[in-house]
């Protein structure tokens, strides 16, 4: 079931880390850096983010989620985390086109440009690759945005 989360609520923000802290280090990994920043959050950091979290229940328990802001006209993915036990089930894909119905005009989001299996995922769903970003030296990330057709 994919809903709204009240990601100020205890027990959702903590589920919510939880993902991030298993699923986080596989996308450091293939980017070849230590940390990323999700993996450092708090439950506190979750309670008072600005961010619209939608999450895929299962059985009433958190097994993957997306979170978005709306920036102007655009939705702004933030964040998308899948346990790594359900990789490759369809999660992400679904909270991925729930968001995608949000009326707005255009997606975007940023991903590590190693990260191929996210990549995929957002091309498979109609975005396209736009730019380069380098936060750090040794990060690099790609942008990817989805604008709907009129």
């Amino acid at each position: 079931m994919i809903s709204t989360l009240d990601h100020a609520e205890q027990s959702f923000a903590s589920q919510i880390v939880a993902i991030q802290q298993r699923s986080y280090p596989i996308e450091a990994a293939l980017m070849g850096v230590g940390t990323l920043p999700p993996m450092n959050d708090t439950v506190e950091d979750i309670q008072s983010s600005k961010e619209t979290f939608i999450g895929f229940l299962h059985t009433d328990f958190l097994v993957g989620f997306i979170a978005y802001e709306h920036v102007c006209n655009t939705v702004v993915i933030t964040r998308l985390a899948v346990d790594p036990a359900l990789f490759n089930q369809g999660i992400a894909s679904s909270l991925l086109q729930h968001v995608l119905h949000l009326q707005t005009e255009m997606f975007e989001v940023t991903t590590g440009a190693e990260n191929e299996p996210a990549i995929q995922l957002y091309q498979k769903h109609g975005f396209h690759i736009t730019g380069i970003i380098i936060p750090e030296p040794e990060i690099q990330l790609v942008r990817l945005i989805h604008k709907k057709s009129s």
